[in-house]
């Protein structure tokens, strides 16, 4: 593995899920917060709208999905294959192989705003 890279695009730091209007003339909506990710960055909150939902719970349900998949960044890994040995357009998708690690060094930072 020669680096990592963090795709921080889903962090959330509050949900809200708007759902379908059930007959009165308000949508419903599902809202929750993720209080230790706002102890450590600025507020980014995601709306996402599900036009077929008609139950609170639901939605609710829908906004903690969105709260946990944006609770740290995801991490992806990059890999050099022997340079010049192998072509990395002569493997098909469905391939598999495997990696033997011989050192891993983790790094943690906490970013102040």
């Amino acid at each position: 593995m020669t680096k990592v890279d963090y795709d921080g695009s889903q962090l959330a730091t509050d949900a809200y899920t708007v759902g379908a209007d059930p007959g009165n003339g308000d949508n419903l909506v599902g809202i929750v917060a993720n209080d230790d990710l706002r102890e450590d960055m600025p507020t980014k909150r995601v709306v996402v709208s599900f036009n077929d939902v008609k139950e609170t719970q639901t939605l609710t349900d829908k906004a903690s999905a969105l709260i946990t998949i944006g609770r740290a960044p995801v991490a992806i890994p990059s890999l050099t294959l022997y340079p010049g040995l192998y072509d990395p357009t002569s493997f098909v998708p469905g391939y598999a192989g495997s990696l033997r690690l011989t050192r891993v060094t983790w790094r943690c930072m906490r970013i102040s705003w």
